[in-house]
């Protein structure tokens, strides 16, 4: 049922119709636990429990991905335009890129058009490219990569850690941001294999001079401890959950002390109001 139901949906007829919106989870500082970043990613608006897991990849077979990613990619810099009149600052955004796109040359310079007719930097966004795709197309994601940084976006290593060659990556491509899997936090704490491999993720993207970001946080443990080893950000439901840009905005702006300087972090860990 589901598979008729993403074959119907999941074409460009969709997309015209307006069916598709964007949702932010928020990424937050974790020395001051304040929102500094989000990533964007895809809701189908008619059927919301129908994940991106399921219409994304029929998407990429049918061609109609490269259409979407445009859509998501303008609707970003809309929204980032009315971030900054109301926060005064623009938060860093990441964005998801297919592998159907590594190949096309036209990508690049199609979603780079985007964001300078909308007056955007490039380097405000942050593009997404999931470690266990690069080994399908190695030779084809390190080329997208690069054309990508040379085109002034920053560039995440998703689910960093669960490929074979995570290291290799590094070195050869333009990363600035590696993702911790999810699968690692969850065992913080519980298994101390988890526990040595996050200290060492954390400490060589601290040495390599890359952001690190822990996924899937969902327990006050998990935040204590990647906050004691220095990682850079936090990203999971124990702090928020994907939202509507309405809602995240207002998220935002509850969160005045996220435009102050670095020498205001608090020296404790605290948990956002409401939770």
């Amino acid at each position: 049922m589901i598979y008729l139901q993403t074959m119907r949906i999941a074409t460009p007829c969709a997309i015209a119709k307006g069916e598709f919106n964007v949702y932010y989870q928020p990424r937050f500082d974790v020395r001051t636990l304040t929102p500094v970043s989000a990533e964007a990613l895809v809701r189908w608006i008619p059927e919301p429990r129908l994940t991106p897991g399921a219409f994304i990849p029929e998407m990429e077979r049918n061609g109609s991905i490269a259409e979407l990613t445009a859509l998501v990619m303008d609707t970003v810099c809309t929204d980032l335009r009315h971030l900054h009149s109301k926060l005064g600052f623009y938060p860093k955004i990441s964005v998801n890129i297919s592998p159907a796109l590594f190949r096309d040359p036209s990508a690049v310079p199609r979603l780079a058009g985007i964001v300078a007719l909308n007056g955007i930097k490039s380097s405000m966004i942050e593009m997404e490219i999931t470690e266990g795709y690069v080994a399908i197309d190695v030779e084809a994601v390190i080329a997208a990569a690069r054309r990508f940084s040379e085109a002034g976006f920053e560039i995440a290593l998703d689910d960093f850690g669960t490929g074979m060659s995570s290291l290799h990556y590094l070195d050869v491509m333009p990363v600035s941001t590696i993702k911790i899997d999810r699968h690692f936090i969850s065992g913080v704490g519980s298994r101390t294999t988890c526990d040595h491999i996050v200290s060492s993720m954390v400490r060589l993207a601290r040495e390599t001079g890359v952001m690190s970001v822990a996924e899937g946080v969902e327990t006050i443990e998990q935040l204590k401890y990647i906050a004691g080893l220095g990682c850079d950000e936090a990203q999971g439901f124990l702090l928020a959950r994907p939202m509507p840009f309405d809602d995240y905005l207002n998220f935002n702006l509850r969160y005045p002390q996220a435009r102050q300087e670095e020498d205001q972090a608090q020296s404790r860990i605290l948990l956002p109001q409401g939770y």
